[in-house]
């Protein structure tokens, strides 16, 4: 099984200036709010994380207990929606859903809204079959103002076959054509259901009856995705921080995730140290650390993928830092599964007391050989094809970042095979690095590709 060891590059230190900052893990903002279970997925994964705010809330329903409500919100120059979906891909290409096997030709349900000025709500059907797109409805619920009751509607879908499976979204504003989006603008919805001559099949949770009581810990200056939370088993101070890699709500595993991008302007010799200990719940998972910088938004120099392997009490980690271009940020990310190891879940990753410290160090790093890489097409639709020669019997891995440094693709590039194909029909257009590293995790070469 192909796993990435931790770094143990020597070094010796002959002086130190300032200490970067990165994360004691001392201070957290804590927010607690309620959310839809599975089958739903709504915004409030991303922007309690954010924003410390959930823009999907439970209200009180029509004829029942609860009902949903999302709403638009405001910080600074950003402008986020608030949204229900039924899948964790991008509901807007129809991707993922859930079984649907009957043919109707309404959806109707209860709404109460404030929808000022051009802005318009959107309630988005998408039915599939064997894979494909057969309906595709987008009803814009234009309010030009209030509407304080709850009030029936009813809009016919274009459904001509029978589906297989169905994709919902509700969006509290009109991202769809960036029209007249406004910060005040919410929408409550009660009581989802498809209607139609011989139609039965209800909508999981559509009342919205369901809801589970959550409490989203963030470490300030950090940005969180998964099950993280603040612990007292510490390294040093009073808090650690706490990964787990969960269930996704679909039987997969999602590995919980903590990132942060912090200035950073020196050119030379660095070190990024810190303390953890890991409890995989099952054999080949590890935990990892990235590590890239960017210049103008965009990926200079050698980046840094480290494993973290089992330990059972806290051990110190040691990332020895080269950068020898110009840059103006770093950009750190913390996995509680790797992406070179089994992710399972229940694994626990516990982390403190991390820092970039400044100064010269001597470094021994391992020896790089410049493997001979071709990537065409590029710029490409669908699909990237890497040719790889003199790669020896080495196994490599291929990791595709977009420009804020996440991870949207891997692939490994196993003895003997040398063209790797690469699918990136899915990832919206734009400029994106390829990173070909060793298994001992040196990186041996970044090139950029473009999808058009």
């Amino acid at each position: 099984m192909k796993k990435l060891v931790l770094l143990s590059m020597m070094f010796s230190v002959t002086s130190f200036a300032q200490t970067i900052p990165v994360g004691n893990f001392e201070n957290w903002t804590i927010t607690a709010y309620d959310d839809l279970p599975a089958p739903w997925y709504t915004s409030n994964q991303f922007t309690v994380a954010d924003y410390g705010v959930a823009t999907t809330k439970k209200v009180t329903g029509f004829s029942s207990t609860n009902a949903i409500r999302i709403e638009t919100y405001v910080s600074g120059t950003d402008t986020v929606p608030g949204y229900f979906t039924n899948t964790e891909d991008d509901p807007t290409a129809g991707e993922g859903g859930m079984p649907y096997s009957q043919q109707p030709n309404a959806i109707e349900g209860y709404y109460r809204y404030n929808l000022p000025g051009n802005d318009s709500a959107v309630l988005m059907i998408i039915f599939k079959k064997n894979g494909s797109i057969v309906s595709n409805d987008i009803i814009k619920i234009k309010g030009t103002g209030s509407l304080s009751t709850f009030t029936a509607f009813n809009y016919p879908l274009s459904l001509s076959v029978v589906p297989d499976s169905v994709v919902i979204l509700g969006i509290s504003s009109n991202f769809i054509d960036g029209i007249g989006v406004n910060g005040s603008s919410w929408i409550e919805f009660d009581s989802l259901k498809f209607t139609g001559p011989g139609v039965t099949q209800a909508i999981p949770n559509g009342t919205f009856e369901q809801w589970n009581s959550k409490s989203e810990e963030v470490p300030d200056d950090w940005q969180v995705s998964g099950d993280i939370t603040r612990s007292t088993d510490k390294y040093a101070g009073s808090y650690a921080a706490k990964l787990v890699t969960s269930d996704d709500g679909s039987g997969g595993e999602e590995s919980a995730e903590l990132t942060r991008t912090l200035s950073y302007s020196n050119n030379t010799h660095d070190t990024l140290t810190g303390y953890y200990k890991y409890n995989p719940s099952a054999p080949g998972d590890s935990a990892m650390i990235a590590l890239m910088f960017f210049n103008g938004g965009f990926p200079i120099g050698s980046g840094y993928i480290v494993s973290l392997p089992p330990v059972s009490n806290y051990t110190k980690f040691t990332i020895p830092i080269k950068v020898t271009s110009s840059v103006d940020q770093a950009f750190i990310s913390i996995y509680s599964s790797g992406y070179f190891g089994t992710p399972a879940i229940g694994s626990e990753l516990y982390i403190d007391d991390m820092k970039i410290t400044q100064g010269s160090t001597s470094v021994n790093e391992p020896g790089v050989r410049q493997p001979d890489i071709a990537v065409y097409p590029n710029p490409a639709k669908d699909i990237v094809t890497v040719n790889i020669n003199n790669i020896g019997s080495e196994e490599l891995t291929l990791v595709v970042f977009d420009n804020m440094g996440k991870q949207v693709a891997i692939r490994n590039a196993s003895i003997g095979k040398q063209n790797v194909h690469i699918p990136i029909g899915n990832l919206p257009v734009g400029t994106y690095t390829l990173m070909v590293q060793s298994s001992n995790g040196t990186i041996l070469c970044k090139k950029q590709i473009v999808k058009q």
